[in-house]
């Protein structure tokens, strides 16, 4: 049986559901947020602040500036149990909540997109990013090929890293915590 993945997605539909910015160190440098949705390790930050972008209910998954992952310790912890050696967890600060959060960094990377079978958009030479010429711009419709996942519970997507991906098995883990603020897309 080939394995379901899923794109993790924001869930807007949530009425008066906060928004996330991006971090900020303590002493107030803001850290860019794509630092932890490159799939790859990051540097051990410590103290880091994420604020509010809009008040509003506090969720368990948050996708914040860039679809940087913020997450309750415990979601963080069910991700973890499940796949060790995908995230790194990194906690933050969010003003005003009593619960701990973290972002979580996903630092696996696999070359799986489905050409064939995704929509896609490439940069090119008109764009004027001469830099990008080639590589993806935008994915519409996103499917993947399951077979060259070897083995990753929740990954990046090689050359589309926006894209956070997660198996079925983290999907139901979510689920039956009742996770909020996400939705499930099946890739």
């Amino acid at each position: 049986m080939i394995p379901k993945y899923f794109r993790v997605i924001d869930d807007s539909s949530i009425s008066n559901r906060w928004y996330l910015q991006g971090p900020f160190t303590k002493s107030g440098m803001e850290v860019d947020p794509r630092d932890f949705t490159d799939g790859k390790k990051v540097k051990a930050k410590r103290f880091l602040t994420v604020p509010l972008r809009r008040p509003g209910k506090p969720l368990g998954f948050t996708l914040a500036d860039f679809d940087m992952p913020v997450v309750t310790k415990e979601v963080g912890e069910l991700i973890e149990n499940i796949a060790p050696r995908d995230i790194q967890r990194i906690p933050v600060e969010i003003s005003s909540q009593p619960l701990d959060y973290e972002i979580i960094n996903v630092t696996t990377k696999i070359k799986c997109l489905d050409e064939k079978e995704s929509e896609i958009m490439r940069w090119n030479e008109a764009d004027g990013r001469p830099d990008r010429v080639g590589q993806y711009r935008m994915v519409t419709t996103l499917k993947i090929t399951p077979e060259l996942v070897t083995g990753s519970q929740i990954f990046r997507i090689d050359g589309w890293e926006i894209a956070l991906i997660i198996s079925e098995t983290v999907k139901d883990a979510l689920e039956k915590i009742g996770i909020t603020g996400i939705k499930f897309q099946q890739v």
